[in-house]
């Protein structure tokens, strides 16, 4: 009887439910204990971390879908060559899976020296599971049963929509109100768009916007990379006036254009794509009652774990492709809008849409992936801080082609629909990016690592017909990102005073007067009709300009213009012609960067520094 009771619970301790319970104590402890060293990380690393939300359930799920045929293999194979050893593998195999796994995250340690201290864990776990049976099963169970309760209750919370509250829901609108759709095309650079003289065919749905409202012709971005981009295009500030940086979110303190629509009665949705610095952990989905970051999508569900984006990337090398964890296409970032729009049926609405499509790698789907190129490029991935040859660049402007290419049949869908809708002629359309990208121009390859013209100078197009915004029309004076939250507001005739910084940008056709807006600028005296150029001209306006020069591009004749509506007038700041010229003195070419000697000091110089060199004001 008492070596009975010994193999029954032997038995009982190596039988499939233990193996199930290895199998979900060693996942979620992946899971989790990866979640935690990502969150250590946030706290304490000066690198940003991208975290989303839901990997306190999906990294679990990730593991186990990963972890499991491993484990089970193993177990059925020592079983099967009738080794009495098949439990203690089994253990082994988890235990260096589930170190393994967060080990990863360790930086600046080659995998095979994480991998000998992941057999070193594992060769402890093994030793204690056969010196004491019974209570390594019921560690793992508790392991097991505490961890899940965790790993649920993280799920039901974060299933949860998670956007601010509605709190002018009730108000009423009046039946005019338009709706406000801005859309940031992420990594998009205007040089590289057919709307703006590009000799490829890569915006068609664009130039017909551009057709159908005003092109604005030197939009410069507040800076190279996303979030701070971003921040200030939903602020108005500058990014030396923000929390924003690396690794620092956009914190509660300034006001959001969000916000402002919200407390207005509009229902306000943000549908992005780019999810290392648009996510709601990046502070950018205040305002939103509605905020769709990640998404289920089988990349993302096994890209959860460090393992997971691991096998992601052997199966990129195996099969040549670019499949990144979570990434959401344009398709289904219009999709998600889409739907959201038709639930909200006649309400005015606040719509943001960031589309990730032509950052890189630059891999769109066919028939886009070789629009422009005659065969596969060496590459379709951008390595920062490296300078390919002359033909892998060729290569990647292919692609990156393509890529707009493929997210302008997206918008020409989006359009489409809303027409088919009704609802396109009430909506203003404000197309726009965040940053562009670099080539090689300057000596760099993609962003955020210069302020050379590629990667500042970004498209920006309003389409408005019934608010006034001319068809056709071309604005040629430089303007900043960071007075788009007051243009929207401006457009949309709202009756509440914003508390948000900017000037509205100038509208191409609207009277105008000018006045000074530099201590050194001459002044100007009774215009009332001034032109789109911000210099004065006396056969335009009847009107002499004391001390300026009709021809003049110094920096003393910088001038700023109040755009005067139908309705009302408005603080509206454009800006000067830079004191540079535009055109190539030898060849007669318009300069696709600036001069070297402005390129050298623009180095030098952060973003808003930059912005002085266009002459525009800061504040």
């Amino acid at each position: 009887m008492n070596s009975v009771e010994p193999a029954r619970r032997d038995a009982a301790i190596r039988s499939p439910a233990s193996l199930v319970l290895l199998v979900l104590a060693s996942a979620l402890t992946a899971g989790i204990g990866e979640l935690v060293l990502r969150l250590l990380a946030t706290r304490f690393l000066p690198a940003p971390v991208a975290i989303n939300p839901a990997s306190i359930w999906l990294g679990p799920v990730s593991a186990v879908i990963i972890f499991t045929p491993l484990i089970l293999t193993v177990w059925l194979g020592a079983r099967l060559i009738g080794s009495g050893a098949a439990w203690s593998s089994a253990v082994a195999v988890a235990a260096f899976l589930a170190t393994f796994d967060v080990l990863l995250l360790v930086p600046r340690l080659h995998p095979a020296a994480l991998a000998v201290l992941a057999l070193g864990v594992a060769t402890q776990v093994t030793r204690l599971a056969r010196r004491h049976p019974v209570r390594f099963r019921r560690v793992l169970a508790g392991t097991a049963a505490i961890l899940s309760a965790v790993a649920v209750t993280g799920g039901l919370l974060t299933a949860r929509d998670g956007g601010a509250a509605d709190p002018a829901s009730g108000t009423v609108l009046s039946d005019d109100a338009p709706n406000v759709l801005f859309l940031v095309l992420d990594t998009v650079r205007a040089l590289e768009l057919s709307a703006y003289g590009y000799e490829r065919n890569t915006s068609p749905r664009l130039v017909q916007l551009a057709a159908e409202g005003v092109r604005f012709d030197r939009a410069v971005a507040p800076a190279p990379w996303t979030l701070p981009s971003h921040a200030t295009m939903f602020t108005g500030l500058f990014q030396r006036d923000l929390s924003v940086g690396w690794s620092t979110a956009l914190d509660t303190v300034p006001p959001t254009v969000a916000e402002h629509f919200s407390s207005l009665g509009y229902a306000t949705g943000g549908f992005v794509a780019n999810l290392r610095y648009c996510a709601r952990t990046h502070g950018l989905g205040r305002g939103f009652q509605t905020y769709r970051d990640f998404s289920l999508v089988p990349s993302v569900i096994v890209g959860s774990t460090m393992a997971g984006r691991r096998l992601l990337g052997l199966y990129n090398d195996l099969a040549g492709k670019y499949v990144l964890a979570g990434r959401k296409d344009a398709a289904r970032v219009v999709d998600e809008f889409l739907d959201w729009q038709e639930e909200r049926g006649s309400r005015p609405y606040f719509a943001f849409l960031n589309l990730f499509d032509a950052h890189e790698p630059y891999a769109p789907e066919a028939p886009y992936d070789l629009a422009f190129l005659a065969s596969e490029p060496p590459t379709r991935a951008l390595m920062v801080g490296e300078v390919p040859d002359p033909a892998e660049v060729e290569g990647l402007r292919g692609a990156y082609d393509g890529a707009i290419a493929s997210l302008d049949a997206q918008l020409g869908r989006l359009f489409d629909e809303l027409a088919r809708r009704g609802s396109l002629d009430r909506t203003i359309v404000v197309v726009t990016s965040d940053h562009g990208e670099e080539f090689a121009e300057h000596g760099y390859m993609s962003h955020g690592n210069g302020l050379n013209f590629p990667a500042l100078h970004v498209p920006l197009l309003i389409r408005w017909p019934k608010g006034g915004v001319p068809a056709g029309a071309v604005v040629e004076t430089p303007v900043s990102l960071a007075d788009l939250a007051a243009t929207l507001i401006d457009l949309t005739a709202s009756t509440r005073r914003s508390v948000l910084p900017g000037a509205s940008s100038p509208r191409c056709g609207a009277a105008r007067r000018c006045r000074t807006s530099h201590p050194s600028s001459p002044s100007c005296t009774g215009c009332t009709t001034c032109p789109t150029s911000t210099r004065c001209r006396e056969e335009t306006c009847g009107h002499s300009c004391k001390g300026a020069s009709t021809t003049s591009r110094a920096p003393s004749n910088r001038r700023s213009c109040t755009t005067l509506s139908p309705t009302r007038s408005s603080g509206a700041t454009c800006w000067p012609i830079p004191p540079w010229p535009t055109r190539c003195r030898r060849c007669g070419g318009r300069w696709r960067r600036f001069p070297p000697r402005i390129a050298r000091g623009v180095r030098r110089r952060a973003g808003d520094d930059f912005l002085r060199l266009l002459g525009a004001p800061l504040d």
